[in-house]
Parts: structure tokens; sequence; C-alpha cells
């Protein structure tokens, strides 16, 4: 995988107003200690890719790349740990684990928080949690035809397009998009709540990326762009979509564990 934001700047503020909706009063009160003033949840979502430039050593954290064309469960996780430099997998355990055990300063909470908030996307981010020797997609290229189906498509590697099905405006609005989607996935809401452990979380991605992204793209690395489908962006966006609400509902319930920690 590299540098290039996950989800985009929107999915990630998308993530992060749907787990405020969700949070009572109390909780929001109690995570609002841990903002800076005048901020919230959705203007420290993206603060952990924002630090990387000097905070390098953050870069590996927003990734895991088990092997795609392998069935990889949970046993087979620990060979795809980074445990040098920390990766995806590990560092949310480490930070759920830190606002669970409520111990340590404000600032060392603050951090932990922010990272939380942040990962919490980037596992659901599906290209963040699968590896075909490509990192994470973006040595694959593709061409991408355009909702409006102009012209004669795009090329684009595999990672931004998964990036921009979400961004697909810089004026898409967050705040609305997490209530369309709190709207059209109430009814899973209940069994997405039970899954909040990260190595499932992970699997789920991995699964959601073998059978959604991987299973018709040729392996491995290539620059000459493979021609997907005129209709990949409407069959394709709703997986997006889910993966979203999937993430903000489960960042509430970290976030509500957490929160009756600080009461």
């Amino acid at each position: 995988c590299s540098a290039t934001f996950p989800w985009g700047v929107i999915g990630h503020r998308v993530v992060a107003a749907i787990a405020w909706n969700e949070l009572d009063s109390a909780s929001r009160a109690a995570i609002a200690r841990f903002l800076p003033p005048g901020s919230s949840l959705k203007d420290i979502s993206t603060w952990a890719d924002e630090i990387r430039h000097h905070r390098p050593q953050t870069r590996t954290w927003h990734y895991i790349n088990p092997h795609v064309r392998k069935k990889v469960g949970k046993r087979q996780l620990d060979e795809y740990r980074d445990r040098n430099r920390g990766d995806l997998l590990t560092k949310l355990e480490q930070f759920v684990g830190e606002l669970e055990r409520g111990d340590g300063d404000k600032e060392r909470f603050a951090e932990a928080l922010f990272f939380v908030v942040h990962l919490m996307g980037d596992i659901h981010m599906p290209l963040h949690c699968v590896g075909d020797d490509d990192r994470g997609g973006n040595d694959k290229m593709v061409r991408f035809y355009s909702p409006d189906k102009k012209g004669k498509g795009r090329k684009i590697n595999l990672h931004a397009l998964w990036d921009q099905l979400i961004q697909v405006e810089a004026s898409e609005n967050p705040d609305s998009l997490a209530l369309v989607l709190q709207k059209r996935y109430e009814n899973k809401k209940s069994a997405i709540r039970k899954t909040i452990s990260p190595e499932d979380m992970l699997l789920e991605s991995y699964n959601v990326a073998r059978k959604e992204i991987y299973k018709h793209i040729p392996p491995g690395a290539f620059i000459e762009p493979y021609d997907l489908p005129e209709n990949y962006f409407f069959v394709k966006r709703p997986v997006a979509e889910l993966q979203l609400y999937k993430a903000g509902q489960r960042l509430a319930a970290v976030l509500e564990l957490f929160a009756k920690k600080s009461y």
C-alpha cells in the first residue's frame, strides 16, 4: 500500500459523522473533552493522515496486506503483521486497548482516540486489508467509466479508484451521506455491531476485497489498464457505502465503551 489517503477525506468524515450521530449526549460530552477546542469528531478523522509527513513511522499503520489469492483466516494473520514498524491490525488493537483500559494521561488518551477514529475507517477500506503483490491496488492500472459514461474511460490505479467511489465529488456532503446511509442500512445495525474485534473486521474487509474487487481482475502489478465494466460504479458504490456504514456503527460502539470509562 502507499501513502494515498484511504476513502479520501469525505469517507473518513462520513464514518465519524455516523458514529457521532449514534452517540448519546453523555458519550458525546465525554469524548468532546479530548477534542481540540472548536473541533468535531469529523475534524479529527483525518488527523492520522495529516501527520504522516512529519511522523513517517506511522505510515505503515494504515494497512496490512494478507494475500488475496490465498484463503487467509485468523490463524494466518500473524504472518502478515509488521512486528518492527506496526500495521493496521496491530495498531488498531493497541489503540482500542488503550481506550478500553482508561489509563494514561489526557494527551495520550486523545492521541489513541484520534488514531482509533481514523483506523476504524481504514480497516473497512478493503484495499487497505489485502495484497496481491500490487501495493494494495496502487500498482494495478484500470480503465474506469464515470457514472455519466462520457468519454472512453480514464486510467486510474485500483486503489485510487476505490477512494473515489465515495469521494466522487469534492462537494459531496459527509453529513448528508451519513444520514442517507443510516436510514438505508438501519435494519443491519444490530448485526453489524456484533462484530467489533479488529481481527474480525479485517477479515471481513479482506473477503470483500476478494469477492467484490479482485475476483475478476488479473493478479499482480500491471501498467496496461484493465478495462472495468461500464456499470462498475453503480455495482460497486453500494459496496463502498455499506463498508462506511459498518465503520461508523462499529466506531460508535467502541466510543461508547470508551466514554463510559470517562464519565
